[in-house]
Formats: C-alpha cells, sequence, structure tokens
C-alpha cells in the first residue's frame, strides 16, 4: 500500500488518528509528514506525547494506526510493503500424514546405517535422516545423536519442552520446524538445539555437502518461532548510576527472573555494557541481581528551543525460550546457503527465525550466522546473537532478507555485515563490537556499505570498538528515507567511506550519532553527498565531511555539493558528565594515528570544514580527516535548516565548543559553505568560528620554499544569506584575517571588505560583514605546457585591497613534483577585480566563482603582459568580443561577455553563478601600426586585410582587425609600453629570500599610483590599426596541430617587419606608414624563441630613412688597426635614431669596404650587426699606404634593404724605423715641457681663481651633422663678442687646468655643457644622441695608465691646434661615439706643422648605450679600443 495526502486547515491541537486494517503481518512501514518520519511506537499514538506521523502497528490484530498533527496545512506519505514472502518448498510432492518419531514405522525404508534400520527407532549415537516426503512429529525425549540430516519434514511440538543434541545438523530440501507466526511455541515451553562441536564430527555422508563440526547447514527451510518475550529491547527510562540494583525502562515488559539483560554504556567507552540478570519485574521497573558497575544515561536532552533528543542507554533481553548454542566456544554456525546437485535438482536455503538465541557459535573465519547466495524469504525478528567469537550475522550475494529486532551482543566482528540487496533492518540492535586481531577492516556495528537497496529504521549501534553504522547511502532521489537510527559509544558513528552513490548521489537519513569518541559522521564519498534528519550530540567532532570525483581526467571539473538539511548539531549536552566522559576509552588508544583533529581552544567541534578533491583519503597511510590535495573540484557545503545548540564553555576547564572550524590539514582549496534557515542558539561569537593562525609544517620550519615567502594563508568563506544564524542584516560574509607578511606596506590588505559594514572579531580571529555578498574565485591552469612554469604569486586588486591568492597546496615540501596550478581567494560580488600573473599570463585558463547565486555577476579583469586577443569559452561555445561604451556597462551583458583594453592590456570577462569560463590564448601574431590616411573611402579594412592576405600568402580566415581607434606614434607608444600599465595596473611583486626564516618581516609588494594616458590630442587623418594573424578560436582540441604553427608566424613577423622597414609595405598598401609593433601571443616577444625570462617591452619598429656616419675613421698606419673605429647611426624622416632594425635575433648587417679596392686591402671585421641602431666596426686596418682612403657601407641583410654611405676621407702611413725613433725622442722632450707648463699654468690658474667666480648656466641641447661629417656650433641665445670670447677663454682654462691636475671628474657641469649642448645647423644628429650628457670621469691614471676596474677603456687623441673650440667639438665627438674610451689631451707644441701628442688618461663611461664591457664582434674578435698607453714623463714635459 502506498500513498500521498495533504490535510489542510489544522489548527493548534488539532489531530487525526488514521486506521489502516488487514495489512500483513510482517511489514515495512514508512510514514513521513513533511520533512519529519514518523517513528514506530510501543503502543497507540498520543497527540500530547508523539509527534506526528508517529505510528503502532499490532501483528495480532494486523492493524495500523498513525497520528497527524501540525499547523496549516500537512503532506503525508505512506508505504506499507510486506515482509515476508512466499514460503518456499524444497519438495515438490505432497508430504505424507505426520508421523511420530515414537513410532518404528516412522523409520521404515530406512537404509542401514542410519538410526532407525530395520523397523528401529533412532538411538543415541545414530546419524539419522529425515526422508524426503514424510514429516516427523517429535513426540519423545531424542538421544544425543551423531549426524541428523532433513530431508522431509521435522517438526516440534509447541506445548512441550525439547532438547535436540547433535554434532552436526543438515537440511537438504527438508524442513526444520517449530510453529508458526500464528502459533509459536508456548510461553512456558522451551527448545534447546545443542551442538557437539567439540567431538570433531563432520556431516559428510553426502559428497555434495560436508559441514562442519557443530554447524547447522540449511539448504532447505528452518522454521523457529516462539512466543517469548513480547518485548526484545527497550531503552533506559532515567539516569541509572553505578552501585544500584535496580533500572527503570521506558517500557513495559515481560522479562522473567533469571533471564539475561545487556545494558549498553552511554559513555565513550564501549566496554561500559554490563550483562545484568533479572530478579523481578514490575512494569517499568527491573530489579536485577547485580549491582551496577558503572553509571548509565537514561535521560532526555532539552534544547534551547524546547525540542527534545533522546540519549538513553539501551536495555535487551538477550534470553529466549528456542537457543542454539554449541558446547565449544568459537565453534559452531548456521549456515544458510544452496547448491545444485544434478541439472534438475537445485536446494536453496530459507531461514525463519522468531524470538530464538544464538550464543557461542561463530569463529575468527565466519559469523555466527551466515547467509551465502540466498534468495528472498529468510527471516529473522526478535532474535538474539551473543558471545560470539567471529562476527553476528553475515550475508553475501543474496537478496530480500528481513531483520528486525533482533539484538547481536559481543561479537568479535562485524555485528550485521551484509553484502547484496533489497535487505530491510527495522529496530536492531548491536552492542559491543570488538575489533578482531585478524582483520585490518575496522569493525562496524551495523556495516551495509557493500549492500543495495537497503532499509533502515529504529536500528542502535551502542558500542563499537571501531565503527557504528557502515553506510553507503541510498538514491537522493528515492522516496524512501531511513530514520530512527542511533549510534553511540563508537569512534565513530556514521561510516561512509570511498563509496559512490547511484545518479552521483549518495543521500544519508534518519540518524541520531551522540557520545562517539571521534566523529559523529565521518563521510567521504564520490560525487555529492546529501544528509538529512541528522542529529550529532556530544561528538569530538560532529561532522567531517569530503567529496572526492575520481573521474577527473587531467583538470577538468565537477560540480558537487555536500548538503546537510534540517539537522541539529549539539556540541554539549545536559548528560555530558564532565569526568567521566573527559576519559579516553581503550580503542583510542590502538588508532591514536587515526585520531580526529583536536580543537585549538579545547571543546568539540561542531562541523570540520569540508574538503573537495579528485583523489580519495589514503587510509590506513594518513588519518580520516587528511584530505588530499589533488586537481581541483568544485563544490560547496550547504546547511539548510541546521540548528547549532550547546556550544558552552563547557566544564570547568573552560573547553570552548566550536560550531565550525578549519581543516588545518586540508591543503586544497577551502570551499565556502553556504547557510539557510540555519540557526545558531544562545551562544557567543567566540563559539560560532573560529579561524586559527597559519603554522608551518614542522618540516618546514627551518627553510620555506620560495612560494612560501609570498604565501597567503588559506581563506575561509561562511555565508549566511537569511540572516537568522549570526542575526545581523543578510547576507552575511565571515572570513578570517588573512594579511600575510608581505602585506605590511599597504594600507587595504588581505580579503575586500567595507569598513562600515565589517566588524573584526579578535576572538575568532576573522571578520563578520552584514550585506557583503562575497564569493570564492578558483583560477585553474590549464594549459600543459605551461605546468612547469612559476605562475605564483598571484595577485588581486579589488577597490584598493591587495591581495595574494591562496595555492592548493599550501604547506606541502619543497620538492613536491607537483606544480602549483589552481588558485582561489575571496572576493564581493559586482566589483571590477584585477588578476594579475607574476611572469607571463598562462595561454588556457579557467575561471568559475563558488558560493554565487545564479543570477549574481562578477567582473573580472586579467592582465596579460602583452598585446592579446583573448578567446572566451562559455563549455563549448565560443563567446566573441563585446563592444561597449564603458567597463562597467558589462555588468549589464550575460555571461562570459568579454572585453579586451588595449590601453591596460586588461582582459574584462563576467562571471555569472558558478558556471566555469575558460580563457584561450591563441597562437598569434598582434601588428600594431600607425597609418595616415587622407581620405577615408568606404570599405578600406575590407582593401587592406586583402592586400595584406595576398602579400603573406595566407588564408582570408586567418587575419582579421581586432581594434581601430583615432592615434598617432604616441598612442602607439603607450600600447607598447607594458611595463607602464604593469606598474599601472598591478602591484610589483619580489619574493623574499629562499633562506628566510619563519616569521622575518619583509616587504613584498610597493604600489603605484601613476596613471599613464594615452596622447590627448591626436591628428584625425592618423589611425592606429591593430591586426591579429592566427588561426581562428577553436572549441578545446590539443590534438590538432594549427595550420600556422610558431615557425610559420615567426616568418610572418620577419616578413612584415622587413616590409615595413624597407618601404614594401607601404607600397603594398599604398598608405602612409608609420611606427608599426609586433608581439605574439606566446613564448614571449618575437625572435627571442623559446626564451623563459619575461620580457616586458615590446619593440616598436620605424622606418629607417638615412645611413649616417657618426663617427669617422681617423688616420693610421699601414697595417694596424685605425685608432678611430667607425661608428654609423640609422636615422628616420625626422632625423631621430631607429632603435629597432629587424628581429631582434636578425639585426640588420652592414659591411665595410674601401672604395676603389678589392677586400684584400681591407683586414678586420667588415661585417657589422645593428644593435639599439647603431653599427659599429673594429679593427679595420688598412695594408696599403694612401692619403685619400674612404670606407663605403652598404646594407647586406635583409635584402631589399638599400642603404648606403661614405666616409670622409682619411690617411694611411708607412712606419719606418726612423720615425720611431724620432717620437720617442719628441715623447720624452713633451714630458720634459709639459712639467714647465703645469707649474705655470697652475700659478695662474690659482691667481685668477681668487678674483672669479663662476656661474652655472643652462645652454641649449646640441646636434650634429652626420651627413656632412663636422660640426658647427651656434649659441642658443645672442650674446656680445666680447662676453663670448671672455667666456670661452675662461672655460678653456679651467678645463685646462683641471686636466692637467688629474681631477677631470670635477669638472663642473657647464664646462661641457657648452660643448655638448650648442646646436648645429641643417641636417643634425638625432636629437636623443645629441642630449646624452657628457660621462663622469670615474677614474684619471698617472702612473701605469690603468682602466678602472671591470671597464676596459678606449683611448683616442684629443689633438689642441691652438684654438679651444676645436677640442671641444673633438671632445662632443666622443660623446657621440658611445663607447667607453681613455682620452688623451695634447697641447700643440710645434704649432700647426709638429703637433707632438703627450698623453693623460681618462676613463669614460657610456652607460646609454648598454654595451658590454668586452663585446663579441661579428667577426669573433674582442672589441678593443686601449692602442697605446703614455709615460707620467711624458705627461709632465707636455705640461
Amino acid at each position: 500500500m502506498e500513498y500521498e495526502a495533504t490535510f489542510d486547515n489544522f489548527a493548534p491541537g488539532n489531530y487525526l488518528l488514521l486506521v489502516h486494517t488487514d495489512l500483513p503481518p510482517l511489514s515495512d512501514i514508512f510514514i513521513r509528514c513533511g520533512s519529519q518520519v514518523g517513528q514506530s511506537l510501543p503502543s497507540l499514538p498520543s497527540p500530547g506525547r508523539d509527534h506526528g506521523c508517529d505510528w503502532f502497528f499490532n501483528r495480532k490484530s494486523r492493524q495500523l494506526t498513525y497520528l497527524v498533527a501540525g499547523e496549516g496545512q500537512v503532506q503525508v506519505i505512506l508505504l506499507v510493503k510486506e515482509s515476508v514472502p512466499p514460503t518456499i518448498s524444497a519438495s515438490t510432492s505432497a508430504p505424507e500424514s505426520i508421523l511420530k518419531w515414537s513410532v518404528p514405522e516412522t523409520w521404515q525404508d530406512v537404509e542401514e546405517g542410519w538410526g532407525g534400520h530395520n523397523h528401529t527407532i533412532p538411538g543415541p549415537g545414530d546419524d539419522v535422516l529425515i526422508l524426503p516426503n514424510r514429516t516427523v512429529l517429535v513426540d519423545i525425549d531424542l538421544p544425543f545423536l551423531r549426524r541428523l540430516y532433513v530431508m522431509g519434514t521435522l517438526e516440534f511440538p509447541v506445548d512441550r519442552s525439547n532438547i535436540l543434541s547433535v554434532a552436526c545438523l543438515v537440511v537438504v530440501g527438508g524442513e526444520l520446524k517449530v510453529g508458526t507466526l500464528e502459533n509459536p511455541l508456548e510461553r512456558a515451553q522451551k527448545l534447546l538445539i545443542h551442538l557437539r562441536a567439540s567431538e570433531e564430527i563432520f556431516c559428510d555422508r553426502y559428497s555434495e555437502i560436508r559441514i562442519d563440526p557443530g554447524t547447522i547447514g540449511v539448504y532447505g527451510k528452518v522454521q523457529l518461532h516462539s512466543a517469548y518475550p513480547k518485548k526484545s529491547w527497550t531503552h533506559l527510562g532515567a539516569n541509572i548510576a553505578s552501585g544500584n540494583e535496580r533500572i527503570i525502562v521506558e517500557d513495559a515488559v515481560d522479562w522473567q527472573p533469571y533471564d539475561k539483560l545487556v545494558l549498553s554504556s552511554t559513555s565513550y567507552e564501549p566496554h561500559e555494557a554490563e550483562v545484568l540478570t533479572v530478579k523481578e519485574v514490575k512494569g517499568h521497573h527491573v530489579r536485577i541481581h547485580e549491582r551496577l558497575k558503572y553509571q548509565h544515561t537514561g535521560s532526555v536532552h532539552v534544547m534551547e528551543d524546547g525540542q527534545h533528543i533522546h540519549l538513553a542507554a539501551e536495555v535487551g533481553l538477550l534470553t529466549r525460550n528456542i537457543r542454539i548454542q554449541s558446547d565449544t566456544l568459537c565453534k559452531g554456525r548456521l549456515l544458510v546457503g544452496s547448491f545444485r546437485k544434478s541439472s534438475r535438482e537445485e536446494f536453496s536455503g530459507v531461514l525463519q527465525l522468531l524470538n530464538v538465541e544464538i550464543q557461542n557459535f561463530g569463529s575468527p573465519s565466519h559469523s555466527s550466522i551466515e547467509f551465502t547466495n540466498v534468495s528472498a524469504g529468510s527471516w529473522i525478528i526478535s532474535s538474539t546473537v551473543h558471545q560470539s567469537c567471529g562476527g553476528g550475522i553475515h550475508a553475501s550475494a543474496s537478496h530480500g532478507i528481513i531483520l528486525n529486532d533482533n539484538i547481536v551482543f559481543g561479537t568479535a566482528g562485524h555485528g550485521i555485515d551484509l553484502e547484496g540487496q533489497a535487505y530491510s533492518l527495522t529496530n536492531n540492535l548491536a552492542v559491543l563490537m570488538t575489533q578482531s586481531v585478524w582483520s585490518a577492516i575496522w569493525v562496524a556495528g551495523i556495516k551495509v556499505n557493500r549492500a543495495k537497496d537497503i532499509y533502515l529504521h529504529g536500528n542502535v549501534v551502542a558500542g563499537s570498538e571501531r565503527l557504528g553504522f557502515h553506510l553507503r547511502g541510498h538514491r537522493c532521489s528515492s522516496q524512501v528515507l531511513w530514520s530512527g537510527n542511533v549510534a553511540h559509544s563508537n569512534l565513530h558513528g556514521l561510516h561512509v567511506f570511498k563509496e559512490s552513490g547511484p545518479d552521483n548521489c549518495t543521500c544519508i537519513t534518519g540518524f541520531l550519532a551522540f557520545k562517539n569518541f571521534d566523529y559523529g559522521a565521518m563521510i567521504q564519498v564520490e560525487n555529492s553527498v546529501e544528509m538529512e534528519n541528522i542529529t550529532l550530540v556530544d561528538n569530538a567532532i560532529g561532522l567531517l565531511a569530503a567529496v572526492y570525483v575520481s573521474s577527473v581526467l587531467q583538470r577538468s571539473i565537477r560540480n558537487v555539493q555536500i548538503v546537510l538539511r534540517n539537522s541539529v548539531i549539539i556540541a554539549t549536552s545536559s548528560s555530558f558528565d564532565c569526568i567521566q566522559d573527559r576519559m579516553k576509552p581503550y580503542s583510542a588508544n590502538v588508532t591514536s594515528t587515526d585520531r580526529a583533529p583536536p580543537n585549538p581552544r579545547g571543546g568539540r567541534i561542531g562541523i570540520l570544514w569540508p574538503g573537495f578533491t579528485s583523489e580519495p583519503n589514503q587510509w590506513p597511510l594518513e588519518p580520516w580527516h587528511k584530505v588530499r590535495n589533488g586537481y581541483s573540484v568544485s563544490g560547496i557545503m550547504k546547511l539548510e535548516g541546521v540548528t547549532f545548540s550547546g556550544f558552552v564553555k563547557s566544564c570547568s576547564s573552560g573547553d570552548l565548543d566550536i560550531c565550525i572550524l578549519p581543516n588545518v590539514e586540508s591543503p586544497g582549496i577551502m570551499h565556502p559553505i553556504i547557510a539557510e534557515r540555519t540557526r545558531m542558539l544562545r551562544m557567543k561569537d567566540e563559539n560560532k568560528f573560529y579561524f586559527p593562525p597559519l603554522h608551518h609544517r614542522r618540516d618546514l620550519e627551518r627553510v620555506t620554499c620560495p612560494e612560501s615567502d609570498c604565501e597567503s594563508p588559506r581563506k575561509y568563506l561562511f555565508k549566511d544569506m537569511d540572516g537568522r544564524a549570526l542575526g545581523l542584516p543578510p547576507p552575511i560574509s565571515v572570513f578570517p584575517k588573512t594579511e600575510a607578511e608581505w602585506t605590511g606596506s599597504f594600507y587595504n590588505t588581505g580579503t575586500y571588505r567595507e569598513e562600515l559594514k565589517c566588524t573584526y572579531r579578535a576572538l575568532i580571529q576573522g571578520f563578520m560583514c552584514k550585506q557583503s555578498d562575497q564569493v570564492l574565485l578558483i583560477i585553474e591552469n590549464v594549459d600543459i605546457t605551461w605546468a612547469i612554469q612559476n605562475v605564483y604569486p598571484v595577485v588581486s586588486v579589488t577597490s584598493g585591497f591587495v591581495d595574494v591568492f591562496s595555492s592548493v597546496n599550501a604547506n606541502t615540501l619543497c620538492s613536491t613534483p607537483r606544480p602549483v596550478s589552481t588558485f582561489y581567494t575571496i572576493l564581493p560580488i559586482r566589483q571590477i577585480t584585477k588578476v594579475c600573473f607574476v611572469d607571463q599570463t598562462p595561454q588556457v585558463l579557467r575561471f568559475h566563482l563558488l558560493g554565487n547565486k545564479s543570477t549574481s555577476k562578477f567582473l573580472l579583469a586579467v592582465f596579460y603582459h602583452e598585446l592579446q586577443r583573448p578567446h572566451i569559452f562559455l563549455g563549448e561555445n565560443f563567446i566573441p568580443p563585446t563592444l561597449v561604451q564603458s567597463v562597467s556597462s558589462l555588468l549589464d551583458e550575460p555571461i562570459g561577455a568579454n572585453y579586451f583594453n588595449i590601453m591596460d592590456n586588461l582582459l574584462y570577462v563576467v562571471l555569472q553563478g558558478e558556471e566555469p569560463v575558460e580563457i584561450r590564448t591563441g597562437l598569434s601574431i598582434y601588428l600594431a601600426f600607425t597609418v595616415t590616411i587622407s581620405v577615408l573611402e568606404k570599405g578600406w579594412e575590407t582593401v587592406m586585410l586583402e592586400k595584406l592576405t595576398n602579400f603573406l600568402q595566407i588564408d582570408k580566415n586567418q587575419i582579421r582587425f581586432t581594434h581601430e581607434m583615432p592615434g598617432n606614434e604616441g598612442t602607439l607608444k603607450t600600447i607598447a609600453d607594458s611595463r607602464a600599465k604593469r606598474k599601472r595596473n598591478c602591484p610589483t611583486v619580489t619574493c623574499a629570500s629562499h633562506y628566510r626564516r619563519v616569521g622575518q618581516r619583509r616587504t613584498l609588494m610597493e604600489m603605484s599610483s601613476d596613471t599613464i594616458l594615452p596622447p590627448a590630442t591626436m591628428e584625425t587623418i592618423s589611425k592606429v590599426i591593430i591586426i591579429e594573424i592566427g588561426d581562428l578560436p577553436k572549441v578545446r582540441s590539443s590534438e590538432l596541430i594549427p595550420s600556422l604553427s610558431s615557425s610559420k608566424l615567426q616568418k610572418l613577423a620577419r616578413q612584415v617587419i622587413t616590409a615595413q622597414q624597407t618601404g614594401v609595405l607601404q607600397n603594398i598598401l599604398n598608405m602612409t606608414f608609420g611606427a608599426l609593433v609586433v608581439t605574439q601571443s606566446k613564448g614571449g616577444v618575437i625572435g627571442y624563441g623559446n626564451t623563459s625570462s619575461f620580457k616586458t617591452e615590446n619593440w616598436i619598429y620605424t622606418r629607417p630613412y638615412v645611413l649616417s656616419v657618426l663617427v669617422q675613421p681617423s688616420d693610421g698606419e699601414v697595417g694596424k688597426e685605425l685608432p678611430m673605429q667607425p661608428r654609423l647611426v640609422f636615422l628616420d624622416e625626422q632625423n631621430r635614431r631607429v632603435e629597432s632594425l629587424g628581429l631582434p635575433s636578425e639585426p640588420w648587417t652592414i659591411s665595410a669596404s674601401l672604395e676603389g679596392t678589392s677586400d684584400s686591402v681591407l683586414k678586420g671585421c667588415t661585417q657589422a650587426e645593428t644593435q639599439d641602431g647603431y653599427v659599429s666596426f673594429s679593427n679595420l686596418a688598412v695594408l696599403i699606404s694612401g692619403s685619400n682612403w674612404h670606407f663605403i657601407f652598404n646594407v647586406t641583410s635583409p635584402p631589399g634593404a638599400n642603404f648606403t654611405a661614405r666616409s670622409r676621407p682619411f690617411a694611411v702611413l708607412p712606419v719606418t724605423g726612423k720615425e720611431r725613433s724620432t717620437i720617442l725622442m719628441a715623447a720624452s722632450l713633451c714630458s720634459v715641457v709639459s712639467w714647465l707648463a703645469l707649474i705655470c699654468l697652475v700659478c695662474c690658474w690659482l691667481k685668477k681663481s681668487k678674483n672669479r667666480k663662476t656661474k652655472p648656466e643652462e645652454v641649449p641641447k646640441s646636434q650634429t651633422n652626420d651627413q656632412k661629417n663636422h660640426i658647427h656650433v651656434s649659441s642658443k641665445r645672442r650674446r656680445s663678442q666680447e662676453e663670448k670670447e671672455k667666456e670661452d677663454a675662461l672655460a678653456e682654462q679651467d678645463l685646462r687646468m683641471k686636466v692637467m691636475l688629474g681631477r677631470l671628474n670635477q669638472l663642473p657641469n657647464h664646462a661641457l655643457d657648452r660643448v655638448s649642448r650648442r646646436k648645429v645647423s641643417s641636417h643634425t644628429v638625432p636629437e636623443e644622441v645629441a642630449a646624452m650628457a657628457a660621462p663622469s670621469i670615474t677614474a684619471v691614471t698617472s702612473q701605469r695608465h690603468t682602466c678602472a676596474p671591470g671597464s676596459p677603456s678606449q683611448q683616442f687623441y684629443l689633438q689642441e691646434s691652438g684654438n679651444w673650440k676645436a677640442a671641444q667639438e673633438q671632445l662632443l665627438r666622443y660623446q657621440l661615439a658611445g663607447q667607453d674610451r681613455l682620452l688623451l689631451l695634447c697641447p700643440d707644441l710645434r704649432q700647426e706643422s709638429h703637433q707632438w701628442q703627450g698623453q693623460s688618461q681618462l676613463i669614460k663611461r657610456s652607460s646609454s648605450l648598454g654595451l658590454s664591457q668586452e663585446k663579441k664582434a661579428s667577426c669573433g674578435a674582442t672589441e678593443k679600443f686601449c692602442l697605446h698607453s703614455a709615460q707620467p714623463e711624458t705627461v709632465q714635459e707636455q705640461l
């Protein structure tokens, strides 16, 4: 019978009693009113005492009565199923009339060797066979038999006591029968089946069957029915102290004196269960012969809201009138099975027991009762199995077995262990299950984790050394819910481990778990789990829940949930004893490695923070609460209608109970907990949450990993959606204080919070924020090629709050090979959050939110270090970019809407609900360039793309416009300046030292508030166009190779750059091109290959127009390197230096040759590559003397670059022996004269310096004309000729004195600025080159003329011709040359015809060009410019 009914208009106090008659005598009954499951009652329901849908079933009258009560509308679901299937007969033929045991005719046809042969009745020690199709009634006292085979029917009378003593007993196709359900063995009569296992006799007379000594083999039917007792077990009715001889029970019982009782433990120690002997029974009062050894609880805990929780001990009657026992402990069992004798004959066992006692059965390898491959029809009702050396009841490969009102006590194994399907367990009591030393599997009171379609109602496990219920769960969509089950005095009350529920969801309902030493419920299942009507009281940890998804492929994500609904969690009840209940049970000593994590505040814990992972726990290698860190799984825990009560400072020790506590042993993501209709009754904030500080593991105390220097503590989020739990305006977000050490230099750090809405609670070490809807954002790096890259730390910036994402494997060993690929943090909805990676942003990222409503939106901005156009995928669907007027307007768009801001390199994308969004950066190159268009013709974009497609020879689908905007080269520079973009949008991350000791304070980041905006004024006809070249976005398919590979894209980039710098691109497109920026979306900047270093700059390519000789070659000697090597520079149309020529890995190449001669005349490095727009030659020497040589410079690579330059004439003189001696003599004379001149000049300078003060003045910048190869110096402002000459003279004298004194580094700035910043006429050198300030002189050597350490210098002659201005011009030319040189100042001692070169060494640096100290030239020689050295005496003679 099954129906649903709705009753309406119930007023307070109204009720109905509904009655159903003519039901099967054995029925499974399930009644539910709304979410309340009705309980079975011992008598008719009472409206004032019982709850709605509580029921009573009278088996004799077969009448069901249940109560309907409540307010308003009440919905009732009723389901009644017949428990007892039709009887299965082993014999197909009709039995003969009943024969009596005592009549010899009964045994006719019995073969020789069996008792009763030769017209006698069986005697002592005989093997007895009950023939098929024959019913034998026992009418006399039976002798002690040897073997008993029942192939017919053996029946015992119900009005007479009997004893059956055999060595072993086999029912093969027959029936062993005592009474019926309607006519059981009378109360005053008894039957003892005594098995003499000690005789070691096997039942093996049939080859197909071999039964061990002391065993009953059932391959037919065994029906044993007894009328006593009417009540198998009940609850204690009041608290009973130790030493008492009287107990009070909840129900009236009919137990008799000298019967044995078991009283269960109500402490954490299961061995406090006691066996008692009945002395007298009067109603609810039972007197016993023994004195109680322990205190037992029989009270009811009343919650703050008036709800009653029964926490009473169980009292069960072990004695029955039908008793089966073995004469030897740990031998004997009742085996029910089936076997096939032939193709036509099959025997299947059926066991039906009512009020039967089984004692001293079982062995370490077998249970007392075992079902193997048994079909429906077996049931055990109101029976007891106790004092077993093995398990109690075990079934395997069977179905349809019913267990009701049974007691299993004192087993060395599982109390009830079922494998198969369609079992029904109601009102069974399991007491004191001990762990077998032979088994590594934890013992359980009721173990049904390998059974399907189980019905559990009213079962109690009262004391197991390990587990109470070991469950699998049932379907979440099932209408049949478990109810009324209780587990107490165990290590784990409910235990669900590595189970996979049907339909990817496991449901557990209807349990009360109290006084369990570790966990009230320890749930670890695959996929989602739902728990309903769970009551957890006085457990060390009420609930530990974790789910895993074992079918994760690579980094796929599954949405799973942990739901706790309509449940109660009580930390400390009124029955908790602060002395007795603080003692450890014996089983805790041998399971110390599996201990639940302690509460740091000392009390009990309601819920330990849940875990979601892809790998199950590896017990016994790890404790139960250790959640493994697998791939990320999207999950959330929901509390719906949960009540927290009794969280107080328990006992005198000041222990503090905590409702929800983080699991510090979980290294993965801390998934959020969302609460609705949840109450925390009459408790302080300190009892609601506690977020302990982050403690490093012991193996990491000395040295931390490099990543841990930037590590943020784990983040936890609790959300109260309706405010009932925390009593604040909803929604309420609770999260810990997560400011890490590195954030000490910021004003706003950690999780985003509004000051007016958030309050820091020091006792919980966290914040409570009213009207704040926070969510958990998870970022997962999905790209396999980036798995080994260092992408941590990941930084978030939200409305001024700077925080670091937490990684999933925080607090793991540095040697752990698994890379960090998943990060998470807590962020507010409807805010813009910027996300910055320390290095390149990974190519494939997946973002999803946890704890977000389906309608709530979140705007994310991901920073990329270079120009990009990431592709957004929602599931398998590509989401194209959205054209928006403002970024905030994206919140009005649907999920996946995205926009890439090229001025900030920020990708804005909308997240909504909990659906993941994937961002993929394809393999592409991006061309950003300026074009000048006089008239914008319609369709010019299409024409441009067609021409580029034809030029590059690619498919039209592989090139596309991404952006178009007004702008000029300044706009392009802003777009290309990635460093400024990062500084503007992201904090600078610099982790501390690798070997930082834990606790050391350091500053990790600094935030820049600089804002760089694009130029405000732009030419109206100038546009900035960005084009992407690459394959179209595809749905994730890693197996397909893109048609445009990385090498192909680099080739295209090289082709575009060359075409732009040689003018070919401008001719093809018929447009005026400006600058060009080329970036590639993978592998860094184009041309650097597979570099792993991060480069923030993009290269801007401009078209060169002129190749100019910057430094002219000097006169030299035959066969020797020219003292001054030529240097060239490329200039653009505005005479600015062109810094980038070709790819950085393939710069332009320039060759040098002598005009009018063959290549053999010139030796040295005749090929040079461009660097920053310069071309420097070295080691050039001419092998033939001459007075009018010219160098010719040509671009040899890339092809098509037609640039030529010609140097000024220079002379190459032959060197003779006479000349060398003359030089030595002149150098000696110059040294003497130099000393004389030095003395005179010092005197003059000292005299004049007293009467003169030199004021610095500003002078304009200088420029050089490299095409005419000489410098015209002019004054920026007009002054009189007299003042000019006077000032030059003073500067000349001042400069000369400082050089001679070896203190040129002390030159005033205006002394060189007057030279280096003069304007020049007509064609000029690039402004940034000409404006380079004179470098400081770091050393002047006076003895051995050595260069400054680490800075090899170049020597040059600075000839003084009598005109100081000419010397200034020479000095400027050396500055423009940009190399480190040693300057030699020589006075003109021979007038114009004999110039003698004295020497004074000065070291000059040119850091602006960034050249190395010794650079390998293109021909392989080391470039050095130190050509000569000068002796101190020579310098002195000059001066």
